[in-house]
């Protein structure tokens, strides 16, 4: 049918295959209505008629009969025309003066196409229906077949039906703004070059085109819809169902918003904006929505039970945005961002070598570094985070357990005044280093050598493997050696222990410092400084230096050296042999031996000494010429001097 707006008032009808005898003119009013479908009737012949309807604006139904191949009109009003049994393929068209009219296909494949403002119905046919330059409503019907509706030059509006229906947005430089709406059937809805809005019916593919334009999908809790993007600025944004969104092969920058159900977001080429779903379906549980990045500067965020997947590019991955949060974000082969904000979510960076940045929440996140250079930062929570096996740095939260990999990494922890993070080496040569709070230190089991340094807190610094370095800070810390040849220092109220390795300790390193040091198992060499320290040998055979303070020096078990620095030092015995040596005669020295111990004083002749016998069974030294200056002994066997003259004590200590 084709059909022409004009408002005229009479019948027209010319035949091809009849006689013209057979038509007559008719007035158009509403007593002769019947007449002029009448006269229709009996003018339609088999053949490629023609019949021109020309009427004033009022409202009537016109019914043509089956055997309909052409049919022209120029109206003006709201009229339906029934196409119904026509074995033809009726052609239906309107000019350009505003109507309403409602064009209904019938069982054969019927092309249709609407003009000025047509309603346009398909019916059991695969009909092909086109809109023309007016704002038409193209509607597939409920009758079935698969029909082609295509948008004119208007602002139109195309309805899908039950079956596999084509809808198609306006083309050209004349393209309106188009409303494609799939039905319930597999509808494919293409989107034109205006900025079209296309709605999915449940099992719909939504393809964006040209023009800046909406898909909207899952409608529905049963939906399975698809929406591509096209090659403008697209948005496209699902409710229900488990639907698939994509941004297409086109650059340009769209949004995908996934809906309650377990939807798929992936973007490919472009900076887009990719939002996971964040509304509960009816049994009140978030959708799992999987978003992957693609090529481009991408943003994708979370939306609670979200899988957000970096692409290329170098991309911002954003999640927790809900108490019970529990995303999970993976970067990609670009230098990507990854950061949450609440809740328990996982990341994690990509595996080709990049450089990324993961930056926990509140919640008890996992962060977890693989290959690259990457920087991880524990959040608020209870954070776990790994180095993995380039060079990491970790930062802790607070509140968080970092573990390095097999890389040489940088761990720093305790930035806030409450902090008890926990910080382990890995297999490479790590850096672990604390600021504020009671944080723990460890090097882990791995071999290399690592490098620990303490802060303002209570800190417990602890190596295990390999030869390391532990330094206390300011505050109270504790310090272990392990199996290696370790060294560790003090920071004027530490307490520094040796391991089973050959081990250096130091102290003192201030004038109010007072360091203790504790030998091991290992022979080990304990020095302090400044301060009032006290060494402590271990089990093995250990030497102990005092400085410029009043250091108490206690051997071990099974023997060791003490030598007393320039302060008044007290130098205690064991069971074991001991040795003792004064090496400046400054203060005023204590030695409490054990019988079979020997004093050393290497650097003074034993002609300038004085002994006095002491009340206690004790015996005091002093030299000739030096004032201020004594060695009390007891317990000893021997003192030698620096002329190699040795001198024994008898019974009793006495000279």
């Amino acid at each position: 049918m084709v059909l022409a707006g004009r408002i005229w008032g009479t019948v027209m009808a010319t035949a091809y295959n009849t006689s013209v005898s057979d038509l007559d003119q008719h007035p158009i009013d509403p007593t002769t209505r019947a007449e002029i479908a009448q006269a229709l009737a009996l003018s339609q012949k088999t053949g490629s008629d023609t019949v021109t309807i020309e009427a004033p604006s009022t409202d009537g139904t016109y019914t043509l009969a089956s055997n309909t191949n052409v049919f022209a009109a120029t109206v003006s009003g709201s009229y339906t025309l029934d196409t119904s049994q026509s074995a033809g393929v009726p052609i239906i068209a309107t000019g350009a003066d505003p109507v309403v009219l409602t064009l209904t296909g019938g069982v054969a494949a019927d092309v249709i196409v609407g003009s000025g403002g047509a309603y346009v119905t398909g019916g059991t046919g695969n009909d092909t229906i086109q809109g023309g330059v007016g704002s038409d409503v193209l509607f597939s019907g409920y009758a079935g077949g698969d029909h082609k509706i295509s948008s004119g030059g208007g602002n139109d509006s195309l309805y899908g039906g039950t079956g596999a229906d084509t809808l198609t947005g306006g083309m050209g430089p004349g393209a309106g703004s188009n409303v494609l709406v799939g039905g319930t059937g597999k509808n494919v809805l293409q989107g034109g070059d205006g900025n079209d809005s296309l709605y999915g019916g449940g099992q719909s593919l939504l393809l964006a085109g040209s023009g800046k334009q909406t898909l909207g999908g899952g409608y529905y809790q049963t939906a399975h819809d698809t929406l591509v993007g096209g090659t403008n600025n697209d948005l496209l944004i699902t409710f229900r169902g488990n639907n698939t969104l994509s941004t297409g092969n086109g650059f340009g920058s769209d949004t995908l918003i996934g809906g309650a159900g377990n939807d798929t977001l992936t973007a490919v080429h472009g900076n887009n904006v990719l939002f996971g779903g964040s509304t509960p379906d009816a049994d009140g549980k978030l959708g799992i929505s999987v978003l992957q990045g693609g090529d481009g500067a991408d943003t994708l965020y979370g939306g609670g039970r979200s899988d957000l997947r970096a692409g290329s590019g170098n991309q911002t991955l954003g999640a927790g945005y809900y108490a019970n949060a529990q995303d999970t974000l993976t970067g990609g082969s670009g230098n990507d961002l990854l950061i949450t904000f609440n809740g328990n979510n996982t990341l994690t960076t990509g595996s080709d070598g990049s450089s990324d940045t993961l930056i926990g929440g509140a919640g008890n996140d996992t962060l977890t570094a693989v290959h690259g250079n990457n920087v991880l930062v524990g959040g608020s929570g209870r954070t776990l985070v790994f180095g993995g096996d380039g060079n990491d740095t970790l930062f802790g939260g607070g509140q968080s357990d970092l573990r390095a990999g097999t890389g040489n990494q940088t761990l720093g922890g305790g930035y806030i005044d409450n902090a008890h993070d926990t910080l382990t080496g890995g297999a490479g040569n790590d850096l672990l280093i604390t600021f504020k709070g009671n944080n723990s230190l460890s090097t882990g089991t791995g071999s290399g050598h690592d490098s620990l340094f303490g802060g303002a807190g209570n800190d417990t610094l602890t190596a295990v493997r390999g030869d390391n370095l532990l330094v206390a800070g300011s505050g109270k810390s504790v310090l272990y050696g392990g199996t290696g040849n370790d060294t560790l220092y003090g920071s004027g109220q530490s307490e520094l222990h040796a391991g089973s390795g050959s081990q250096t300790l130091g102290g003192g390193y201030s004038a109010g410092a007072h360091d203790t040091l504790y030998g091991g198992s290992g022979n080990s060499l304990l020095v302090v400084g400044q301060g009032n320290n006290q060494l402590t040998g271990g089990s093995g055979h250990d030497s102990l230096f005092g400085g410029s303070g009043n250091d108490t020096l206690s051997a071990g078990a099974n023997g060791s050296v003490l030598v007393a620095g320039t302060g008044n030092t007290l130098m205690q015995g064991s069971t074991g042999v001991d040795q003792f040596g004064v090496s400046s005669l400054t203060g005023n020295d204590t030695i409490v031996g054990g019988r079979e111990d020997t004093l050393g004083i290497y650097n003074h002749d034993s002609s300038a000494a004085r002994y006095t016998q002491n009340s206690n069974g004790s015996t005091t030294i002093t030299f000739e010429g030096v004032a201020n200056h004594s060695i009390t002994v007891s317990g000893l066997g021997s003192v030698t001097y620096g002329d190699g003259t040795t001198h024994i004590f008898t019974g009793g200590n006495n000279s």
